[in-house]
């Protein structure tokens, strides 16, 4: 779907992906993840509430200021976090 969307004018595009994006159920998947994971929780974003229960083992990280663009809201922490993350599960 998503390589035929951006064949379409820019606004038709985003909107048909961010649709499906955002109405996509990914709750059965999300628990065969076989990887390091880290999950980043905006609690002003109500969009993806739902993910971080659903990976095994994934390292969660709550943004209590943060809406949907967390690393603009809080960059700070959110290069800490991530840089945290990449350093620890680097091979």
């Amino acid at each position: 779907m998503a390589v035929n969307n951006w064949r379409r004018p820019w606004p038709l595009a985003r909107n048909a992906v961010m649709a499906d994006h955002t109405r996509a159920d990914w709750r059965d998947l999300l628990p065969t993840l076989d990887l390091p994971a880290l999950v980043l929780v905006a609690r002003k974003d109500k969009v993806f509430d739902w993910h971080g229960p659903h990976v095994p083992g994934a390292r969660t990280a709550s943004f209590d200021n943060s809406s949907h663009a967390l690393f603009l809201d809080e960059p700070e922490k959110f290069d800490q976090v991530v840089g945290a993350f990449v350093i620890h599960n680097r091979a």
